[in-house]
């Protein structure tokens, strides 16, 4: 695995740059990712480039063995470009522009501002594209929108490309008043002119859906364009990528983009949310089935642990970039947690954290190139997410539990299990796929529907979690909800989706034993399908809490409320029925993954706690690998 870290050479001293480097080598560090944010330092006016530094640096990089990741600065346009081209800068909803200084401040739609991206590219990749240091290409930096705000912009380009999209996704104005259900409150539209970006917030969901899915198709577009002027240029063994962020609560389609690029790659910061991190690994993995890059992570050594690390090996990840090394005298992110203080002094304990993790042995063993696909696969639908970007309060509940919850739910139950998944989208075949976990899934087509039926017919097993099928992929509610797949699931659901008081606890009744539910619970009667548990209290007192129906050669196992102990009973009789072997994990923070090569099972200890398996002890924050053979004590 490569380890490196975050450099800024535009900002230091250049007669510090050759002691950080020996200091980066020190702490067991050999790449380095650059110039993402450099845009001014390469080019201070318009045409006139500025490279004797770079080369410089790049020459001492190469000399001192370090291998360079290099990035495009379109993130920050300089002041020359702001201040001629006022009009490439992002519009909010209140029609105001955003004022240069910052970052992600751009419109990625306008085609000046796309204009000077893709030179500036062609410039560095035409200066370093054969470059011996050189081993990738970063593009831009953290596309999600605008930094601290809704993703959209609704400038005078945007607006003209989403209606552009419209007129190729509805083609006409009738099929999309129809699909956006615009005549109630007489709001019909007679003109693709009339249309813009949704700024009020009771827009149609159809609105506010197709303008999500649009503005994640133009930073594909975006990245496509810089991608296309870059690869013809460098080296064949160079790679092109982009650093995502924002995964599952702006509406972006990181699978999507992957489509266009080399290798993919996120910035993983550690979080307290147990299993959050490794979704998203497992996410980035499952878009290309091959290692992904952690583009950027913490640098500090509490609260990281060996275990945050191993589990990043383990789903994937090729290399590591912490950010950042030192702290900047100056500007924004002065105050941040880097390797080094202002002045260049190393942190003793990062260094000595970072020597540690280098010197194991599962660190330093080659990465698989190609990952095949787990047998399991866990179904994340953007447009689920995208469905909360409307305030409307007709639409949404306050106390209704946000889809990222209702899918990390499951997660962690698969977690805790050792039951390894890709996390696929829908419109991805499942014919690879034994097992299928659906949490959640309110929105979906038609041609989901059938494709799921497919799978279950043909002998699939379904792990459903309430909702499922609401509406359509335009935001249309079906006539009754999971309509398209009531004869797989076996039961009808009702119209109304009550929720209790904020004081009523949901239980349900498993065999002998009470358990808890999350607030939101579906209402379903059984026609076919054989009832495991039921609901003691609430709005769906009597009716089914969970159920098992055998629809032609497949199974299907359905949990009507968001609860972790419903979803770890029907996980493990899936499971089973799936033949697929699952563990029991010691502890409830602990994390078991099958090694996708099939050598080894990993467990994660993300607890404060000490676990101890027969005769080992792994101490909080540690990770151990165990044999097939040894895992057997985990079942």
């Amino acid at each position: 695995m490569l380890f490196g870290t975050s450099y800024y050479p535009e900002i230091t001293n250049e007669n510090e740059w050759a002691q950080d480097l020996k200091n980066m080598r020190t702490a067991c560090l050999d790449t380095l990712r650059i110039l993402e944010f450099a845009w001014s330092a390469i080019e201070p006016r318009e045409g006139h480039y500025q490279f004797d530094w770079l080369d410089r640096f790049m020459d001492l990089a190469h000399s001192m063995e370090f291998k360079v990741i290099i990035g495009t600065p379109t993130a920050t346009p300089p002041p020359w470009l702001t201040t001629q081209y006022p009009e490439i800068m992002i519009v909010s909803r209140d029609g105001v522009s955003h004022k240069p200084g910052g970052r992600r401040d751009a419109d990625i739609c306008n085609e000046i501002y796309q204009h000077y991206c893709v030179e500036i590219a062609k410039v560095l990749a035409e200066r370093y594209g054969q470059h011996p240091a050189v081993i990738g290409w970063q593009i831009d930096n953290e596309l999600m929108g605008p930094e601290a705000a809704p993703p959209e912009s609704h400038s005078r380009s945007a607006t003209f490309r989403f209606r552009q999209y419209l007129k190729r996704i509805h083609g006409d104005l009738a099929t999309l008043n129809q699909r956006w259900g615009t005549r109630f409150w007489s709001q019909e539209y007679s003109d693709w002119g009339e249309i813009g970006i949704p700024a009020n917030k009771r827009a149609t969901m159809g609105q506010v859906l197709d303008h999500s899915r649009f503005f994640s198709e133009s930073i594909r577009h975006f990245i496509q364009l810089q991608y296309e002027v870059i690869r013809p240029i460098v080296a064949s063994a160079h790679w092109v990528s982009t650093n995502s962020t924002g995964v599952f609560n702006s509406g972006m389609d990181h699978q999507d983009w992957a489509t266009t690029l080399d290798t993919v790659g996120w910035d993983s910061y550690f979080s307290e949310t147990f299993g959050s991190n490794a979704l998203v690994h497992d996410l980035f993995r499952t878009a290309k089935h091959q290692p992904f890059w952690i583009f950027e992570t913490n640098s500090l050594p509490e609260p990281i642990k060996p275990a945050f690390w191993a589990e990043m090996l383990a789903h994937g990840a090729q290399g590591i970039i912490m950010w950042h090394w030192r702290n900047h005298p100056a500007n924004a992110e002065n105050e941040t947690q880097t390797f080094c203080d202002w002045g260049g002094t190393p942190d003793p304990r990062r260094v000595a954290f970072m020597q540690d993790i280098a010197a194991r042995a599962e660190f330093k063993s080659p990465i698989p190139q190609n990952f095949p696909r787990a047998k399991a696969a866990i179904l994340y639908c953007p447009d689920c997410t995208r469905t909360a970007l409307t305030p409307d309060p007709y639409i949404h509940s306050r106390r209704e539990i946000a889809y990222q919850e209702r899918l990390l739910t499951p997660y962690q139950v698969l977690s805790r299990l050792g039951i390894a998944v890709d996390v696929i989208q829908p419109g991805t075949s499942l014919e690879a796929y034994d097992l299928l976990v659906m949490p959640s899934a309110q929105l979906l087509s038609l041609e989901m529907a059938e494709a799921i039926r497919d799978f279950v017919s043909q002998g699939g097993t379904l792990l459903g979690v309430a909702k499922t099928m609401h509406k359509d992929q335009w935001g249309h509610n079906y006539n009754t909800p999971g309509e398209p797949l009531t004869d797989v699931l076996g039961f009808t659901m009702a119209r109304n989706r009550t929720l209790p008081s904020e004081s009523e606890r949901i239980q349900a009744q498993l065999g002998e034993v009470i358990i808890d539910c999350d607030p939101f619970v579906e209402m379903v009667t059984a026609t076919t399908a054989q009832v495991e548990a039921s609901f003691v209290n609430g709005p769906a007192q009597g009716q089914p809490a969970s159920l098992i129906h055998r629809y032609e050669k497949g199974t299907v196992y359905y949990a009507a409320a968001n609860s972790e102990a419903l979803i770890t009973d029907l996980a493990q009789k899936a499971a089973r029925n799936a033949q697929i072997d699952t563990y029991e994990s010691p502890h409830k923070r602990a994390a078991i993954y099958p090694d996708p090569q099939g050598d080894c099972v990993w467990l994660f200890n993300h607890s404060s706690d000490t676990i101890q398996i027969t005769e080992t002890h792994i101490p909080s924050g540690e990770y151990i690998q165990l044999t097939p053979d040894e895992a057997e004590r985990l079942k």
